[in-house]
């Protein structure tokens, strides 16, 4: 027997009454459990497995997956169910665990995990304060794989000090106006977007001076870039930037 503190991330049906839910845990990284009869009226373990829920679980070693046994609900979020910005944040925020964490104990992670759910819980929400969680999720995945991109030097032709004018996703960082060529792999930056984006990763946002539309940028090559990297598409962030437009004043 086994016992783990997780977040649920995902969970889709499987057999006539089964559900197959993903969680990232505190002890064992991502984790699938078979979930027993969850689909059944008056099952016991059916309220306590939902989305975004914070919970304790019990499971024992099943032939392919683990076989949840016990749970109980630590928190349920219910500011994030009333709020539909905060529940697209908190969708986005698990499909990137989802789809980015490993199935090994990673306290980096579970930490950031309680840190992010808690900002989204307790945030007040504009614009531009969505594209900056963006961003920096993004930001955040891409430094935990090590994929942090170069921002110091045109990673073309290694020059330093240079106007920044692009990106290039194959080569990883960022490229001056001499180097930044048309192709499938590199997207335009502004001037400003360019200058940003290295003391964005110091968490030093001076230069954007809650300017949107580069923070918006910046998110996009970072979408971009995390998404070419992992090979994963991050559908979420769709939903949520819909959301952003339409229900943010």
């Amino acid at each position: 027997m086994h016992h783990a503190e997780c977040f649920i991330v995902k969970k889709r049906p499987t057999g006539e009454s089964d559900t197959l839910v993903t969680a990232y845990s505190d002890q064992f990284g991502l984790l699938t459990l078979m979930a027993r009869g969850t689909r059944k009226g008056g099952s016991k373990l059916s309220p306590h497995v939902q989305l975004f829920n914070r919970v304790a679980f019990s499971f024992v070693q099943g032939k392919k997956y683990h076989i949840l046994t016990g749970c109980s609900v630590i928190d349920y979020f219910p500011d994030i169910r009333k709020n539909i910005i905060k529940h697209a944040l908190a969708a986005y925020v698990m499909e990137l665990v989802e789809k980015l964490a490993t199935e090994e104990k990673n306290d980096v992670l579970w930490s950031h995990i309680i840190s992010v759910m808690a900002r989204v819980v307790f945030g007040s929400f504009e614009r531009i304060d969505v594209d900056k969680i963006m961003a920096e999720e993004s930001a955040f995945f891409l430094a935990l794989h090590g994929w942090t991109p170069r921002v110091d030097v045109c990673v073309v032709c290694k020059k330093t000090a240079v106007h920044i004018s692009g990106f290039h996703l194959k080569e990883g960082g960022v490229v001056c106006s001499a180097c930044a060529f048309e192709g499938a792999y590199v997207y335009t930056l502004t001037q400003g977007a360019g200058e940003a984006l290295g003391p964005f990763f110091e968490r030093n946002y001076t230069l954007l001076n809650g300017n949107r539309e580069m923070l918006a940028e910046i998110r996009r090559i970072l979408e971009y870039f995390l998404e070419f990297m992992s090979s994963e598409r991050i559908n979420s962030k769709y939903f949520l930037l819909h959301t952003q437009e339409n229900h943010i004043a």
